[in-house]
């Protein structure tokens, strides 16, 4: 992976296209996916990319250098239009703990918030992944229940449902410069300089 050592400091998204899926696929399987996550893609997605943009926004996560590290997705909620729900992947386990994922998400929040119109993120995240648990709270999302999925097979499968309302972030115009898209709460004295 051509990626230079450390924590990265800035990435791009773009959408994904029919040309990346199968990129995607061999991501998921060169992190054993099943391990961390239930799917690859937007709940939504039906072979078709019709619905990007009105029920979803898809990302491929790319350096600076241009190379691609993964995707990141939210998806609006049936049902309830205003809840986007996340989904993302990092290529190779090199990657994990790097802060492009913090990146990722935030960018990917903003993107919605802007395109989608979401006002609250929400995911489900294994309470065994600690890394993405951390994750996930470096970018503002709170856990905000636990529970545990039945599977027919007798697998049991105990998960955090984590939540960012966006109506207490601070969304940054597109062409801002900002790295990350959005601000937390948090982050207010700092980005202002109190």
């Amino acid at each position: 992976m051509d990626i230079s050592p450390g924590y990265v400091r800035s990435i791009a998204l773009r959408d994904v296209s029919h040309g990346d899926l199968d990129e995607i696929d061999r991501w998921g399987r060169a992190i054993d996916y099943e391990r961390f996550m239930s799917r690859l893609s937007p709940f939504c997605y039906d072979g078709t990319l019709e619905g990007l943009d009105d029920d979803y926004v898809w990302f491929v996560i790319t350096t600076t250098r241009g190379t691609d590290v993964g995707t990141v997705w939210i998806e609006r909620k049936p049902f309830q239009k205003e809840i986007g729900v996340l989904g993302i992947l990092l290529a190779h386990p090199d990657l994990f703990g790097r802060h492009i994922g913090r990146l990722a998400i935030r960018r990917a929040i903003a993107e919605a918030s802007r395109r989608l119109g979401v006002r609250l993120v929400r995911l489900h995240v294994r309470r065994t992944n600690r890394r993405a648990i951390s994750c996930y709270q470096h970018c503002g999302l709170d856990i905000t229940g636990t529970a545990e999925a039945s599977f027919a097979d007798g697998r049991r499968i105990p998960f955090h449902r984590m939540e960012l309302d966006l109506d207490h972030v601070h969304v940054l115009p597109a062409r801002s410069g900002s790295a990350s898209g959005l601000v937390l709460p948090q982050e207010l004295g700092r980005a202002s300089g109190k």
